[in-house]
């Protein structure tokens, strides 16, 4: 397999399209349709940015008079990290994934992922609002007690969804990692 390469008229195209269009034109170019269909793909995307509180996502700020500097706000997801803008589309990617894969089994048991991570604070919020709910999906945050900025150790620990799992460890971040 290849790279797929991007011609100066789809750039020039893509100019115009909002942050969710953009999303789906860009990785249906390296989604298979077969895999995921353009129309579910849009869907699972639309899903993901829709907890954000900017409607373009993130947007692209001119801090200039003369267009010479610009910022990428990326702090508009659920927690106010970069992290938010994969992980709430990873989320539901592994929620499609699952339910795919669970309505074409004919066992019993549904098949599960169990996700664990270790954070010292955002990406622990992020993932947890990314996998929060989620059918047949657990995650286990481990963080290191009072060794997180106080909001962020709200966020993880505020979370009652019954797939979450939030576990302050009396050690530092490297021994939550290991």
């Amino acid at each position: 397999e290849r790279i797929p390469s991007v011609d100066r008229e789809t750039l020039s195209n893509w100019r115009s399209l909002s942050f969710p269009e953009l999303s789906a034109a860009v990785m249906g170019m390296y989604i298979s349709p077969d895999e995921i269909s353009p129309s579910v793909l849009r869907s699972l995307v639309d899903r993901s940015y829709a907890t954000f509180t900017s409607s373009h996502v993130t947007p692209l700020v001119d801090l200039s008079d003369d267009g010479t500097a610009y910022l990428l706000e990326q702090f508009h997801g659920p927690t106010c990290a970069f992290k938010d803008v994969a992980l709430q589309f990873v989320g539901n990617l592994f929620e499609f994934f699952l339910q795919r894969r669970n309505t074409a089994s004919s066992e019993v048991e549904k098949h599960r992922i169990t996700v664990l991570g270790a954070t010292s604070g955002d990406t622990g919020s992020a993932a947890i609002q990314g996998l929060r709910g989620k059918e047949n999906v657990e995650v286990f945050i481990l963080h290191p007690h009072k060794r997180v900025a106080a909001v962020q150790e709200a966020q993880m620990t505020s979370v009652l969804d019954a797939n979450v799992h939030n576990v302050a460890v009396n050690a530092t971040f490297d021994d939550c990692q290991t």
